[in-house]
């Protein structure tokens, strides 16, 4: 178990039992509710630190709350990277590499978690994964 300053917070009346998301999927919710972007952030942060490279967040986000954690995490300069339209965005913060993800395979849970959600992968200086954090959408 993780010692009490590390835990992720819950906000126990807003944790849910069961989310319908706004995609038609219904499944239980396994992840407490978030109470900050900052929260993903440090999470995704510790990640990196500790190379765990796939993740499944501890935290859910609803779709506002995933736009401002892509724009918390990158802040200005950021670019799309890719073709046009591919939703991955990032930005070069000292020797690593930022990025989200908001990509249609990604928001249609086309691959594990197997539900709606979004990415925050941070990468090392040879753009090697340190973390790719996958953190589930509810609304």
């Amino acid at each position: 178990m993780r010692p009490a300053s590390t835990r992720p917070r819950v906000i126990p009346e807003v944790e849910l039992q069961n989310s319908t998301n706004p995609f038609g999927l219904s499944k239980p919710n396994t992840a407490v509710r978030l109470s900050g972007v900052d929260d993903v952030i440090s999470e995704s942060l510790a990640g990196a630190k500790n190379g765990a490279g796939n993740i499944t967040s501890n935290f859910r986000v609803n779709t506002d709350e995933a736009l401002a954690l892509g724009d918390k995490l990158l802040g200005q300069g950021y670019k799309e990277v890719g073709k046009a339209g591919s939703g991955v965005f990032e930005k070069q913060v000292g020797s690593q590499t930022y990025r989200f993800r908001i990509d249609e395979n990604s928001l249609l849970g086309k691959h594990a978690p197997n539900e709606p959600h979004v990415h925050v992968e941070i990468l090392d200086e040879n753009r090697n994964i340190l973390v790719n954090n996958h953190i589930p959408l509810i609304d």
